[in-house]
């Protein structure tokens, strides 16, 4: 098929260009090796091109915007007092009419602008004869498709705003629409740029986005990432310093936390690798793969000229331990006496060692703070030939520099990379079944430690089943699985990795208020770089089934102190209150809701949430097929509604106004799952009182005599999920709904799932009366909860503290 849209097939045959065995491209031109007859061009400027030239029009504004209105609404008839009346809001109807019949009778007269018009009795439509591409509906179609060379296709067809020369009121909704369309477009190309490893590519097209909205901070944002990909920290800080002054300049304020953070950290982040490069060329070491670790220990041992350090890093649980081995099983059979620091009972008599070759082993995280100092001192004063170092470490490269002892002579650094899903894969293989979706499992919850993995797939075949995080084998193991994660206690406290387990994110001012003890800039780096942690722009997260499992021990060594401890989490989240903004309040609620969740053990899926590569965003008008394919598959396996009333069902749900939606989308940008929540005013309480869930709940809550137009409350309509990674989505779907706490003043929720019968009382929901209904052949009972939140959120954690819920 070569158009998958009617009137779209210039971009779908420019699609189909091939690749040459060479690589280069072939078949850019179209699929009839001729250019199309006809293209119009509203973006930007009134253009018309054919065959490849462009026309000169000696035409009035109106008839460019007679045009324009047919292009933009080219999908239904159009009858001929709408235009009129807006074309010609100014003049009575009878006199805009009669302008109407007279641009018409100019474009008819016209060779090339009269085949773009149609009549249908005495409407008008968008009804080209010929093929005619249209940049308003190439930019739609590149932006439905979402790949890289459509997306920049779609850049350069985005030229300027619809139609700029006109101010008239009907348009300003449709130039709005595609602005935004068009820069959500650019974003998606940046990070595509960058996930593909082109950052001046990506850098090229930040540049657009913050020359087409210099106010966006998020953009700003993008270029910072971009400049730190590329290692460029003059760009990276030249450009921060310009947003800085515009804003101050244009707005009288500054850039946010949120930037100010992101700056900070993409500084030390490229001063890092600065460092770590500057390093390398005066002290000539490189970074290898775990793949090749093995090897280049090998070659450093035969090379006589080689330096005389080679440090193996890895964080906890990464495989240091098993890799040094078998190092020094290899270092052995090949003549090299081993020398473990701090020494053991096989430590050789100096008169044995004249001539031999003296392989010192060194791991940095041991209690015994002067392995170092034994292996440097002893080496002086061996006898030896040659004398080397193996140091294993979880300490990152760059740190090295500011160690009060500094390893001497570094030349060789093994980084060992985190196990990749198809090498989960292998290992499952080897344990008797190879389940691709298990292994994206293990990665999600262990991070990708070879340790984690390890212990993760020796749960599964000690428990013989599919869901390897379940609670109780869980259980089984956390008393091994725990002291191992956290082996380097004497530099990471114990008690502080229990207060960052009690929320899902962390940061220095807040984990200060709840330890009530200052955390230093040290202490939080440990924090980074132990390998428990991932970095978000929130804080700090612990990684996947970490974060589980400490909470757990702490809530069965110490259940009275780890209350007191959440408790105080809690009260700091929502300090200062009055003085944030609804997204931060949202945010807040969020925050505090999942880690109630998780405290109380209401996620019996285990997974947690924010989750690795799943975002929530606001959808656009092109996501509803994919919302809709969505619906239509969650009603079939809940049977929440027979497939005769499935078309009825969806359009119900487009009937509410002032939705709030929200879409769960992956890496790629595909669409998981969205979340339903409809505001009680005026205007909705028809529709609420009528549905066939929410109806019996809208007679309970006295929304009749409501007059009010403004929100009064929200509906928590649904929670629609598809297929993949389905619990994940749930868990922060739910979770993301429930962040309307901080916006709220009233919750209500009408639904025929059990799963809320535990979670909503704890929230301290009242259930209201129940009642049942029939979906195909099944009696499924439809219970109702409400919950007023009269004094704000800060009111209902002070409740839930103080008086406790069911």
């Amino acid at each position: 098929m070569v158009a998958v849209m009617k009137n779209d097939g210039h971009l779908q045959k420019w699609r189909r260009a091939s690749v040459t065995k060479d690589g280069s491209a072939r078949g850019r031109r179209l699929v009839d090796a001729s250019p199309p007859r006809l293209s119009l061009s509203l973006l930007g400027r009134f253009s018309l091109t054919v065959g490849g030239s462009s026309l000169h029009l000696a035409i009035n504004a109106r008839t460019e915007a007679l045009i324009g209105y047919l292009a933009i609404h080219r999908n239904r008839v159009i009858a001929r007092p709408e235009l009129a009346e807006n074309l010609w809001p100014d003049s009575e109807m009878e006199q805009a009419r009669a302008n109407l019949r007279k641009t018409l009778y100019q474009i008819r007269q016209h060779p090339w602008l009269s085949i773009l018009v149609g009549e249908e009795g005495q409407d008008l439509r968008w009804a080209p004869q010929t093929d005619v591409v249209l940049d308003l509906a190439e930019l739609e179609v590149s932006t439905f498709h979402q790949t890289t060379r459509l997306l920049e296709y779609a850049r350069q067809l985005y030229q300027g705003p619809l139609l700029p020369h006109l101010d008239d009121v009907w348009i300003e909704p449709e130039r709005r629409r595609l602005e935004q369309l068009h820069l959500l477009n650019l974003v998606t190309l940046a990070e595509r740029y960058l996930q593909l490893n082109a950052p001046t590519q990506a850098l090229l097209v930040a540049q657009d986005l913050v020359r087409w909205d210099p106010f966006n901070e998020e953009h700003y944002r993008l270029c910072l990432i971009i400049h730190a990909a590329r290692q460029d920290l003059a760009s990276l800080q030249r450009t921060y310093d310009q947003a800085e002054e515009l804003f101050r300049r244009e707005l009288r304020m500054s850039l946010g936390r949120e930037t100010r953070q992101l700056f900070n950290d993409l500084t030390n982040a490229v001063r890092s690798r600065e460092l770590l490069a500057a390093r390398r060329e005066s002290e000539s070491f490189e970074t290898v793969a775990v793949s090749t670790a093995t090897e280049a220990f090998l070659r450093w041992l035969r090379e006589p000229s080689a330096s005389s350090t080679f440090y193996l890093w890895a964080p906890p649980g990464g495989g240091k331990t098993t890799w040094l081995a078998e190092a020094a099983r290899l270092a052995q059979d090949r003549g090299w006496l081993l020398m473990r620091c701090p020494p053991g009972p096989d430590r050789v008599a100096r008169d044995r060692l004249e001539g031999r070759r003296i392989l010192f082993v060194v791991d940095l995280d041991t209690p015994t703070s002067s392995a170092y100092e034994f292996a440097v001192n002893s080496a002086k004063s061996l006898p030896s030939l040659m004398v080397r170092y193996v140091v294993t470490g979880t300490s990152p490269p760059e740190s090295l520099a500011t160690r009060r002892l500094k390893i001497p002579d570094l030349h060789w650094v093994a980084t060992l990379d985190p196990l990749s899903p198809a090498e989960i894969l292998a290992l499952l293989a080897r344990a008797g079944v190879a389940d691709p979706a298990m292994a994206q499992e293990i990665m999600a919850a262990a991070g990708g430690l070879p340790l984690a993995v390890r212990q993760a797939i020796d749960i599964w075949t000690a428990s013989s089943t599919g869901q390897f995080s379940a609670h109780d084998r869980w259980l089984r193991t956390m008393a091994t699985l725990i002291p191992r994660l956290v082996k380097m206690a004497d530099r990471v406290d114990s008690r502080t990795l229990s207060a960052c387990s009690l929320l899902s994110h962390v940061e220095p001012e807040v984990l200060s208020m709840i330890l009530e003890r200052p955390i230093s800039p040290a202490e939080y780096r440990r924090l980074t770089v132990s390998g428990l942690f991932v970095a978000t722009p929130d804080g700090l997260a612990l990684r996947g089934e970490v974060r589980r499992l400490l909470l757990r021990n702490f809530q069965s060594q110490e259940p009275l102190e780890s209350a007191k401890l959440f408790r105080r989490a809690i009260n700091v989240l929502v300090q200062e209150w009055d003085g944030r903004s609804a997204d931060e309040r949202e945010h807040i609620a969020r925050e505090c809701i999942f880690s109630i969740r998780e405290f109380r053990g209401l996620n019996p899926e285990g997974y947690l949430w924010p989750c690795p590569g799943l975002e929530l965003t606001e959808p656009t008008i092109e996501d509803q097929p994919a919302m809709f394919r969505l619906l239509q598959y969650w009603v079939q396996v809940q049977q929440a509604s027979s497939s005769a009333r499935f078309s009825r069902e969806w359009d119900n749900l487009m009937a509410y106004r002032s939705l709030r939606l929200r879409v769960a989308r992956d890496s790629r940008g595909e669409i998981l799952g969205f979340n339903v929540a409809v505001p009680v005013r005026q205007d909705s309480l028809p529709v609420l009182r009528h549905s066939r869930t929410t109806g019996v709940l809208a007679q309970n809550s006295e929304w009749e005599s409501a007059v009010d137009p403004n929100t009064r409350g929200w509906v928590l309509r649904m929670v629609v999920y598809g297929p993949k990674r389905s619990a994940t989505v749930q868990v922060l779907l739910e979770t993301d709904l429930l962040g309307l706490f901080g916006a709220a003043s009233s919750l209500f929720v009408a639904t025929p799932l059990t799963r809320y019968q535990h979670l909503l009382p704890v929230l301290g929901f009242r259930r209201l009366m129940g009642t049942a209904r029939w979906n195909n052949g099944k009696l499924r009972p439809v219970n109702n909860y409400v919950l007023h939140l009269p004094g704000g959120f800060p009111g209902w954690v002070a409740r839930y503290f103080q008086e406790g819920f069911a």
